[in-house]
């Protein structure tokens, strides 16, 4: 049918957990991490994912939140879903799914638009009604318009289907959230399970076992410097391109010098024109989007269209 749902810009990004400060002494959080405490392995993740104490390094986060992930941190699970989706759609999207199921509002809304899309895999519109319907009732308000739209394009068979799913979801959440907390172990790792009412099926990524005692910057160039990439920055979707026009001129001072003096394209995608900074290196778009959602402006990180991860 050629229907498509806009990504949640601002919270495709940065999680809420990830804006959290982090205070303990990053070689103190280093050693804690190695020693297979969790809380310390996620928050070396946002350590490195925020470049807080320690140059920024996108995959020493993703190597922390993932270890954190497959010990059972929900906050984890969600922060490495969405920088795996960032890369590789089809292996973000299991624990995106594995977030939402334990709690993770934010990983439900990205989830709920990537199944009813099909990015990462087949769409599946009962499962894209179960996830937004968890993101709105976690909190997501900008989730409503997304859920009525896919609402009102389900058959009497999918309502019902999806109906069934957020039922069981529910009491397993209740019954999750009645139950004294307890740590996960490190040596039995939780792995993502099937999703909901059959969505796309994919083995997630496993972190990396190699160990970083730094940031890994030999041979990067510095921080700031902005390279070609495969990536993309979307900054918006319009409703016309005078108004995606309108938007890059509120946004122009601050974004270019972000994004290496690139000039923005606007891209027509059927009642939308979406806003977009191309062909720029994960870390600068990161960077960049990490910068827009602080300052409370939608951004979005993805992959060039054809472009393949290696």
């Amino acid at each position: 049918m050629g229907l498509l749902i806009a990504f949640p810009l601002a919270i495709a990004v940065a999680a809420t957990s990830v804006q959290a400060q982090v205070t303990k002494p990053i070689s103190a959080l280093l050693k804690s991490a190695e020693q297979g405490d969790i809380v310390a392995q996620r928050r070396l993740g946002q350590a490195f994912e925020l470049g807080q104490g320690v140059p920024m390094d996108i995959d020493a986060a993703e190597l922390w939140y993932g270890k954190a992930a497959s010990s059972g941190d929900v906050d984890a699970m969600g922060n490495y879903g969405r920088l795996l989706f960032a890369k590789n759609q089809t292996t973000g999207i299991p624990w995106l799914i594995k977030a939402a199921e334990r709690g993770d509002a934010k990983a439900a809304y990205i989830a709920g638009i990537a199944l009813f899309n099909g990015d990462g895999g087949p769409k599946n519109w009962p499962a894209a009604f179960v996830y937004l319907t968890l993101a709105v009732e976690g909190g997501q308000v900008s989730a409503r318009p997304s859920l009525a739209r896919v609402t009102s394009l389900l058959s009497a068979e999918q309502r019902d289907q999806g109906a069934s799913r957020l039922r069981a979801l529910k009491l397993q959440l209740a019954t999750q959230q009645a139950a004294p907390p307890s740590r996960p172990s490190a040596d039995r790792p939780v792995r993502p399970s099937a999703a909901a009412v059959s969505p796309a099926k994919a083995s997630p990524a496993k972190p990396n076992p190699a160990k970083p005692v730094a940031a890994r910057n030999g041979g990067q160039p510095a921080q700031g410097a902005v390279q070609a990439g495969e990536h993309y920055v979307q900054l918006g979707a319009f409703s016309d391109e005078a108004k995606a026009r309108s938007a890059w001129k509120d946004l122009e001072s601050r974004v270019r010098p972000l994004a290496g003096g690139r000039r923005p394209s606007f891209i027509p995608a059927g009642k939308i024109v979406r806003l977009r900074l191309q062909n720029i290196d994960q870390t600068s778009a990161n960077r960049l989007c990490q910068t827009m959602t602080v300052a409370r402006k939608p951004c979005f990180v993805g992959r060039q269209p054809g472009k393949i991860p290696s």
